[in-house]
């Protein structure tokens, strides 16, 4: 959950958060405008640029959940709104139209807001209905995270696969926000600039974050768990555990088990560096002290994904794998780390 956020309610059973700097906003607006009139005025412009992006992404949220994908919540922020989806898309088509129906709800209310303007013209209505069109025409552009790029890496994937396919609709995106940026310090426009930006840091976070998932997600945990030849028993000396060290080159934690039962795990270096203290204190001391408890068991493969998850959720620094109740490897964050930021930095191709 994001934090400074709270609660406004849900709809259709989707929990809406806030973040505070918009009730921030309005006030600051209240507090500048010349008069009580023109303050009101401007609360209620900011009401509804925002309930616009409320009904935007409820249009996303809705059309997931026809094809079997939920959504944990809507965030409304100060630069726009996001509808946090609990799973990807099953395919790029439906990546492309849940993408797609953000814009298409906009354009769809100014259309019935323009009706009703010819019906009873005014000014609120005048405002709800640029709005939207607003809303509805920039989110079109390609720009990822923009719906427009999520489209258009949707259309990517069929060609190139999903992971080129993030690379290629991040890349534009940061292109057209740097050619934002250089047309608000043209033209002035601070807002502008601000919007640049944003799309610009966003593009980048959310790429990696995609780019991670899209990687876990095609990997099983055979794949990716280091095998070891051996486990340190609980009680043993450092010297004991230096011998077990050796024989398991290239990985830097092995797991400490107390009869049949696994209690943790045991990292190369602090065995090293226990050893370096000396005779009394150090190589003839007990393990016991270095044995990191924070650790998880999996029996058999499987997806990785819901391991991770696991982790995630209990917290754990490492998941010893078993193979029939026969401890075959480990897998730590550590080292998934250094692997993916392999992937992200660009050092492998998809």
């Amino acid at each position: 959950m994001m934090r400074g956020t709270f609660s406004i309610g849900e709809l259709f059973g989707i929990p809406i958060r806030m973040h505070w700097s918009l009730v921030a906003l309005l006030v600051l607006w209240m507090a500048l405008a010349p008069d009580m009139a023109e303050g009101l005025r401007g609360v209620i412009i900011v009401m509804l640029v925002f309930g616009s992006v409320l009904v935007h992404e409820l249009g996303h949220a809705l059309v997931a959940r026809r094809f079997g994908v939920s959504t944990n919540q809507i965030m409304l922020m100060p630069l726009g709104g996001m509808a946090m989806l609990n799973d990807r898309p099953n395919s790029p088509r439906e990546e492309f139209i849940i993408a797609g129906m953000g814009p298409a709800t906009s354009l769809a209310l100014a259309g019935i807001v323009y009706l009703a303007y010819t019906l009873a013209p005014s000014d609120i209505l005048k405002d709800l209905f640029e709005v939207n069109v607003l809303l509805g025409l920039f989110n079109l552009l390609p720009a990822f995270p923009l719906d427009g790029g999520r489209m258009l890496r949707a259309g990517l994937q069929v060609k190139v696969g999903p992971m080129r396919a993030t690379r290629l609709a991040a890349r534009i995106g940061r292109v057209i926000a740097a050619a934002g940026f250089v047309i608000a310090l043209w033209q002035h426009e601070l807002l502008i600039g601000i919007i640049a930006i944003f799309i610009y840091s966003a593009g980048a976070a959310e790429e990696k974050q995609q780019l991670l998932h899209g990687m876990v997600s095609t990997q099983s945990i055979f794949t990716v768990m280091q095998r070891i030849s051996g486990y340190i028993s609980a009680g043993i000396r450092v010297d004991e555990a230096l011998v077990v060290m050796a024989s398991n080159r290239g990985i830097e934690a092995l797991p400490v088990v107390f009869g049949e039962r696994v209690i943790g795990i045991v990292h190369r270096k602090p065995i090293i560096m226990a050893a370096a203290q000396g005779q009394d204190s150090g190589i003839n001391a007990g393990i016991s002290s270095l044995v990191d408890r924070n650790v998880i068991t999996h029996e058999g493969d499987g997806p990785l994904m819901p391991l991770l998850m696991r982790m995630q959720e209990t917290q754990c620094h490492a998941a010893i794998i078993t193979d029939q109740d026969r401890i075959t490897g480990i897998i730590t964050l550590e080292r998934l780390a250094d692997a993916f930021k392999q992937v992200l930095n660009g050092g492998e191709q998809a």
